[in-house]
């Protein structure tokens, strides 16, 4: 269940005025969010609190994985999920802005249609695309993404 705490779902908010920097592929984050129902809005927020957006990000995480590309996926669990089921690299995921923002749109799209998302079904996907196991961390990113969306909602700019 999603605590109270958790914002209201994002609203459909299209990029429309917004400056954005040309490294982000504002047609692909259209298509992404008609094909999956992400908005496009949220879309740039998590690509914000993930890597601001960064073709060739790294993180590594205490865990021994790292975190690879603009959306920051997973080795041990999106990046293996997109290369067995779909023959997408890793390279790609990390390099390529279009198919990160693709694939991050489809992994949120996918974590809110599971059982355990219901009523802020967005939001709980967001949260289960970064912490699929621990509520106290989807949480605290979901409020984070949050703040970062109403920042560019109300700033009309990425950066």
């Amino acid at each position: 269940m999603i605590p109270a705490e958790i914002p209201p779902q994002p609203a459909p908010v299209a990029v429309v005025s917004m400056t954005v920097p040309e490294r982000i592929p504002l047609a692909c984050v259209k298509q992404s969010s008609e094909d999956y129902g992400v908005p496009q809005m949220l879309l740039l927020a998590i690509l914000k609190q993930e890597s601001n957006a960064r073709a060739g990000a790294i993180g590594k995480n205490s865990n021994g994985t790292y975190d690879i590309g603009p959306a920051q996926f997973n080795t041990a669990s999106w990046v293996p999920y997109f290369a067995n089921r779909y023959g997408i690299r890793p390279e790609a995921l990390a390099n390529d802005m279009c198919q990160a923002i693709r694939a991050m749109a489809y992994a949120i799209r996918t974590e809110a249609n599971t059982s355990t998302c219901r009523g802020e079904v967005l939001w709980c996907g967001v949260g289960r695309y970064h912490a699929p196991r621990n509520e106290a961390a989807r949480t605290r990113y979901i409020i984070r993404v949050d703040e970062k969306l109403r920042r560019m909602i109300r700033t009309g700019r990425f950066d």
